[in-house]
């Protein structure tokens, strides 16, 4: 957490960062330029079932309507 801390202040960043935001960030990345689902879940180490749940997150959060 400290050297996230001092790359967020090296960044000018005023918010906190960290390694779960820059997970979610990297999976969100991820979803918008079409990887495939099961690839991110791979990528995530989640279990088929949790991966419906934050699927459905994913989406909301990558602006789909579905």
């Amino acid at each position: 957490e400290y050297l996230l801390e001092d790359i967020s202040n090296e960044a000018g960043l005023t918010k906190h960062l960290s390694f779960d935001m820059c997970r979610w960030t990297c999976v969100l990345n991820d979803y918008r330029n079409g990887e495939e689902p099961d690839k991110i879940r791979q990528k995530l180490g989640v279990s088929k079932i949790q991966w419906r749940e934050l699927y459905i997150k994913l989406k909301k959060l990558g602006g789909s309507k579905e």
